[in-house]
């Protein structure tokens, strides 16, 4: 058996295979970031049955964060202009491009808007005849006290792979 010393420097995580193992550790996952078991992030590669834009959104998230592709355009995209119906309906509607920050079935989930950590759903809304925005629900009393009118927000991947909106 061979030994390895860690540096304080070196960076190591969990890379799940399965998701029965992943969720018996860490409850409902989806392919991609998982959380974090005692701080040390995890992973869950897709299903060798997986959809092949899914598997190559999953082996890209993988290897951005283990800096082995090409960076990302840019680490952070923009939400959909919040409207009064979003406000009253208590929703972020996201496009496309930050997608990619949120799971890509329906999830429960956590998130961090502005600070605050909310429970929120999440729906990718991948429809069988065309993709549409996807809409995080995080309730209207939180939107009301969180974002104005007319705002955009940013999407940006916080600690631990949980979602961040400013």
């Amino acid at each position: 058996m061979k030994s390895v010393t860690l540096s304080e420097s070196d960076t190591y995580g969990v890379l799940f295979a399965f998701r029965a193992p992943a969720a018996e550790l860490l409850g409902d996952v989806a392919p991609g970031q998982c959380g974090e078991i005692e701080g040390v992030p995890t992973f869950l590669l897709s299903s060798p049955y997986a959809a092949g834009a899914e598997t190559v959104r999953i082996d890209d998230e993988l290897q951005t964060l283990l800096g082995t592709a090409n960076a990302q355009p840019s680490d952070s995209e923009p939400t959909l202009r919040v409207t009064a119906a979003d406000i009253r309906t208590g929703q972020i509607r996201v496009p496309r491009g930050a997608k990619r920050f949120f799971p890509t079935t329906k999830a429960n989930l956590e998130v961090v808007m502005r600070g605050s950590r909310l429970r929120a759903t999440y729906d990718p809304r991948l429809g069988p005849d065309r993709e549409r925005n996807g809409v995080l629900r995080v309730g209207r009393h939180d939107v009301a006290a969180l974002v104005h009118e007319d705002e955009v927000l940013t999407v940006t991947r916080g600690l631990g792979g949980v979602p961040r909106l400013d």
